[in-house]
């Protein structure tokens, strides 16, 4: 028998539980799907239409327990960010904050084990994922934005006009290089980008996620952390760039 990574039971037979969710793989089948990860420095990255998966999960937690958590957010982006933006837009959605926040950390936790890293920070929290047990609930800082397409003729075209541009509509990057100042900014002052990267100190794991034209910036935080020191840090963020 062998154990669930969530229930923390042991099974006869587990099944595979998608790191991207099907339900958004079904939205883009003809475009590159990317999982990006840093294990000890290395950056590992999977381009795989049918769904970098792992098998860890019971079917039970998978089908009743995390299936919804999946419909619930695959239908928030069919219903909110299939569409493309350009210029300085901006959008107002619904959303069931409890639901997102779970379907975001259950992700972040699936990229976690995938990629060997240290997975302690999810144990208390596997009651919040699977039964909303909200007891004490995560440090954790959730923002949202829009993407916005830049490129001249369209990104989904980009790809046709140039050998080095690629369409991602759909991507998970763990521990990414996040500049204060941005790379044009770097450039024109000669500043180092390594210079400009932004410190999150006493963040346990940080990902960015698109999701079509949904863009997010995920921190699980030390469980030591004051909570003013979160809130500063999110006022600061809020300030700066341009997510809520």
């Amino acid at each position: 028998m062998k154990k669930c990574m969530y229930c923390l039971e042991g099974k006869l037979g587990l099944t595979k539980e998608h790191i991207i969710p099907s339900g958004l793989l079904e939205m883009y089948p003809e475009q590159d799907v990317t999982y990006t990860s840093t294990v000890e420095k290395k950056v590992q990255s999977y381009k795989d239409n049918q769904g970098h998966s792992i098998k860890d999960v019971c079917e039970t937690c998978n089908n009743n327990l995390l299936g919804p958590l999946d419909t619930y957010g695959n239908n928030w982006i069919r219903n909110y960010f299939l569409e493309k933006y350009a210029g300085d837009p901006t959008k107002t959605v619904n959303y069931d904050f409890h639901m997102l926040q779970r379907w975001l950390i259950k992700i972040t936790y699936n990229v976690a084990r995938s990629s060997g890293l240290n997975c302690e920070w999810f144990h208390d929290e596997l009651g919040y994922i699977l039964h909303n047990i909200q007891d004490q609930l995560p440090p954790v800082s959730i923002f949202g934005g829009l993407h916005v397409d830049m490129t001249a003729f369209g990104e989904d075209k980009a790809l046709l006009l140039s050998p080095i541009s690629s369409y991602r509509p759909l991507y998970v990057y763990h521990s990414p290089r996040i500049l204060e100042n941005g790379i044009s900014f770097c450039m024109k002052r000669r500043f180092p980008l390594d210079k400009d990267k932004m410190k999150i100190k006493r963040a346990e794991h940080v990902l960015t996620i698109r999701f079509g034209s949904a863009m997010f910036l995920v921190i699980l935080w030390n469980k030591e952390i004051f909570s003013s020191a979160v809130d500063k840090f999110n006022a600061i963020f809020e300030a700066k760039f341009p997510y809520r």
